[in-house]
């Protein structure tokens, strides 16, 4: 008779234990479903845009609309999150991001034009030339502006074509190279 009963105290463990796991995983299933994490929801009315070069992020932002989960708006909480290389076109690419007020964030592109924009210019200050063995640097010389970032002349690079120095006296080809954000 103990046997029987310490045999059927164990089935009924075993029993209790299977209902507990099957009980936790419909209670787990159920909340992940509804706790489902998402960013606003971002609406745009048109996906290109042309602006000046003295406009703002705000410009960026015209049309664009964010609404949370709970149906609220929070276009207030959108961000220029980064700008993108120029394109042959003329075209920029644009990231941005909205917020809800739980931190939840969602990410929409938009390309740009600027109706102002002017490339780079690039002029001299003096003649490309080098006297033999001096420690003069030929891109003290060159002077870029950007209608953007302004002078950006720190940031040129210069290789000389077919080789990586000067090694003896002569004319050399040079490739000066430059690109703004």
């Amino acid at each position: 008779m103990l046997n029987r009963t310490i045999h059927m105290i164990r089935i009924l463990c075993i029993i209790l234990a299977v209902l507990s796991l099957v009980l936790f995983t419909v209670v787990y299933v159920d909340y992940s479903s509804k706790s489902v994490i998402r960013g606003p929801q971002v609406t745009m009315d048109t996906d290109t845009i042309t602006i000046s070069i003295k406009d703002g992020s705000d410009a960026v932002l015209q049309g664009i609309q964010a609404v949370d989960a709970q149906g609220n708006d929070v276009s207030s909480l959108m961000i220029v999150e980064s700008y993108g290389r120029f394109a042959s076109d003329g075209s920029r690419m644009v990231r941005i991001a909205a917020f809800d007020r739980q931190g939840n964030v969602s990410k929409i592109s938009r390309t740009i034009y600027y109706s102002d924009y002017v490339p780079p210019r690039v002029s001299l200050r003096g003649p490309l030339c080098a006297v033999s063995n001096s420690k003069r640097n030929l891109l003290e010389q060159i002077q870029v502006f950007d209608s953007l970032e302004g002078d950006i002349s720190s940031d040129v690079t210069l290789s000389y074509i077919g080789g990586t120095s000067i090694p003896t006296e002569g004319e050399f080809q040079v490739l000066l190279q430059v690109s703004n954000s």
